[in-house]
Order: C-alpha cells, then sequence, then structure tokens
C-alpha cells in the first residue's frame, strides 16, 4: 500500500504495526487498489482497440497507468527477493486485507527465488497454494457474482508480471508464454472450475462436477515447453528490473488482433525469391499464419478483380493472402496452424495441402451462377 492507504485504513481502526514492538522496517511500496488496476485496464484496453497509427502511442498507454501497476509489483517482489537473499532478513508482507497485492508479491517472489516455481509443475502448484488456497476471490474479480463491484484484473496483472520477468530471464522458465496466455483466456471462458469460487470452503462445498485447467496443461504439455530453457539456471535467484523503461506491453496476448502488429511480422524476413514472410514458427513447433492488412490490397491476389461491396474480401487461412469469395471457396484441415476444423483457403493452397487431407473427407463443390448478375452461389457439401 501507500502511504497515505495505509493512514486512511487507521482510521478505520487497522493501519500498520508499530516497528518498534518487532524491530523492524516498514516499506510501503505503493501498488494500487484494486479500483485504480480496474480502471486502468480498461482505459488500456481501449487504447488497444481505438489506436489505429503508432502515433502517440507510448503517450496514450502511459496514461492509462497499466505498466506503472505492473512496474510496481516487479518492484515489490524484487525488494523482497534482495532482502531475504541478500541480507538474510526475514520478510513480512500484507496489505489492506491480504488477499489481493499479497498473493501478488509473495508468490512472485517465490518464483524469483525458487526455480522450482519455474516450471510447468511449479507454477501450477504457486498458483493453487497462494492464489486458490490462500483465498484469492476469483468470483468477485473476475465479475461472475452478480452486482459484483469487487471486479479486478488482480490475478491477469500477476500473470503479466510473470511475463516480463520471462522477458528478461528467457532461459530461467521451463514454460512458454503461451502456458500463460492460455491461463488468462480460460480465466473468462468459465470452461474449467479452478477460477470460479472466491476461497477453497466455497470450492469444496459446490458438488457441482467441474473440469480442472491443469488437466488440458498437463494433458497438451510438450505445447507449452519453453525449447531455450537451460537446466544450469535453475540454481539461480532472479532479480528483474522493474524500471518504466524495460517493462513493455505483451504483443501476444494485447497485440495479437493488431493489424499494424502483424502487418509488421511480415517484413520481418525475406528470402531469397525477395517473397514476404507468410508465417511465423512458434517455439512450440506450431506456425502462425500472419494475415495481411484489409488495406493493403484492393484486389484479389487470384483473379485480380477489385474489391466491392458484393466482392468482399476473405483471407486465406494458409497463406494469410487476401481473396474475393470465388478464390477461396474450398474448405480443408490445417492441423499445421492448429486448426481442426475445415477453414477457407485459396485454390493454390489447397492444391499443396491436398496430401495431408484425411481421405474419408471429400469436398464436393456446385457452382451455379445466374445469367441476371454477377453473383456466384457456392456451397459445399462433405461425405
Amino acid at each position: 500500500r501507500s502511504v497515505m492507504a495505509a493512514g486512511a485504513n487507521s482510521l478505520k481502526g487497522k493501519g500498520t504495526e508499530n516497528p518498534d514492538n518487532y524491530k523492524a522496517k516498514i516499506l510501503f511500496q505503493d501498488i494500487a487498489n484494486i479500483h485504480a488496476v480496474r480502471e486502468s485496464l480498461r482505459g488500456f484496453r481501449s487504447i488497444l482497440t481505438s489506436s489505429k497509427t503508432d502515433e502517440n502511442w507510448l503517450t496514450d498507454v502511459q496514461r492509462t497507468g497499466w505498466l506503472g501497476h505492473i512496474s510496481s509489483i516487479l518492484a515489490a517482489a524484487t525488494r523482497a527477493v534482495y532482502y531475504i537473499r541478500n541480507r538474510r532478513s526475514s520478510v513480512l508482507i500484507h496489505c489492506s486485507d491480504g488477499w489481493d497485492r499479497t498473493a501478488q508479491v509473495c508468490s512472485l517472489a517465490q518464483l524469483l527465488l525458487d526455480p522450482y516455481y519455474r516450471t510447468i509443475d511449479g507454477i501450477i502448484v504457486i498458483i493453487e497454494k497462494d492464489w486458490l488456497s490462500f483465498g484469492h476471490k476469483f468470483r468477485d474479480r473476475l465479475g461472475l457474482a452478480l452486482k459484483s463491484q469487487e471486479e479486478s484484473p488482480i490475478f491477469h496483472q500477476w500473470i503479466d508480471c510473470v511475463w516480463q520477468v520471462m522477458e528478461q530471464f528467457p532461459n530461467s522458465f521451463q514454460f512458454n508464454e503461451l502456458l500463460l496466455r492460455d491461463i488468462i483466456f480460460h480465466l473468462q471462458t468459465n470452461w474449467f472450475g479452478n477460477f470460479m469460487f472466491n476461497c477453497e470452503k466455497e470450492a469444496v462445498s459446490c458438488s457441482m462436477p467441474r473440469i480442472s485447467i491443469w488437466s488440458l496443461i498437463k494433458g497438451n504439455r510438450s505445447h507449452y515447453v519453453n525449447h531455450k530453457f537451460d537446466i544450469r539456471s535453475e540454481s539461480a535467484a532472479l532479480l528483474p528490473i522493474p524500471s518504466m523503461k524495460v517493462v513493455r506491453v505483451w504483443p501476444l496476448l494485447y497485440l495479437k488482433y493488431d493489424e499494424s502488429f502483424l502487418g509488421h511480422i511480415r517484413y520481418l524476413a525475406e528470402d531469397w525469391k525477395g517473397e514476404v514472410l507468410t508465417s511465423v514458427q512458434s517455439d512450440s513447433g506450431r506456425r502462425m499464419v500472419v494475415w495481411e492488412p484489409d488495406d493493403w490490397s484492393n484486389e484479389c491476389h487470384d483473379c485480380n478483380q477489385r474489391f466491392t461491396w458484393y466482392r468482399r474480401r476473405h483471407h486465406c487461412r494458409s497463406c494469410g493472402k487476401l481473396f474475393c469469395h470465388t478464390c477461396t471457396n474450398q474448405r480443408i484441415l490445417l492441423k499445421q496452424v492448429n486448426m481442426h476444423n475445415k477453414v477457407r483457403v485459396c485454390e493454390k493452397c489447397a492444391d499443396l495441402n491436398q496430401d495431408s487431407q484425411p481421405p474419408d473427407v471429400i469436398t464436393i463443390r456446385h457452382t451455379h451462377t445466374w445469367s441476371f448478375s454477377q453473383f456466384a452461389c457456392v456451397s459445399d457439401h462433405s461425405v
């Protein structure tokens, strides 16, 4: 908390302990409360969805305060690690109630100190121990309770902090950022029962059958392995730099659908033929298709017909380029990009991927053209 917040709590009979009674020193870390964090993320998301250019981007992001909140949590955890590791001191961490900022700083400090918590099994243990069993109010913080006034992305914020540490120490984590991203994604899906309750008592007393998110992660362990992980780094404690000059926006989570970001990736590399990059290979071995931004082309890459209100743009899910509806009327499976249902592709990509299609899936196309218009009605039937 800040000094001001501690002073306000003292009027309610709370406040802080007298350090003279413990021969201790009190250090205030000025970490914002749930209301400030909630408004900060709302403003940050608004910038992500409304900003179309890079002009004033950093200024707008700075005004939301989101990265500043991340920096303050990193600073508090790093300070705790310093006192424990370098000064051999005991550290007591608490906030107003003990289930938000306390969980953030304690769990992050343990992750920095103990390499076990930087493994796939370890991060599962620390989330179960310091968040679920400790009593973080997931139901209220995620807005699952009706008319809740306590919604706030506290756990989301902690996951972002873990990613910031991973960026500074990429060889010190057994898991990759996909694991962190998927945890944040499933906070809102309600597919799993881990994050539906305010405390362990509520979870135990609920008779509704539930599936654990850890079954998903452990069942797809190879998908979440960091191939840069160096086993020799396990013995070292981590002291990340919490400065705002180092903390940055998480692209995979926040810029996943930003066209200017994805468009930049296309030109990060060129092969010897001068062709632009159309896909990126992830650490897990899967290919991510980079879609061409809508405003990059006014005509179909195949038939060269101009796009109009009736000849609309469609992306080929295999190469990412823009085509009209007639030139992307094929549907195939693309398991190499983690698409297990049939998706829209162009004619060229359909021919290239024909050998990878299962024998029991046959696509029959019927094209009917009416004389009174230029429309083509295409229907696909799979047998």
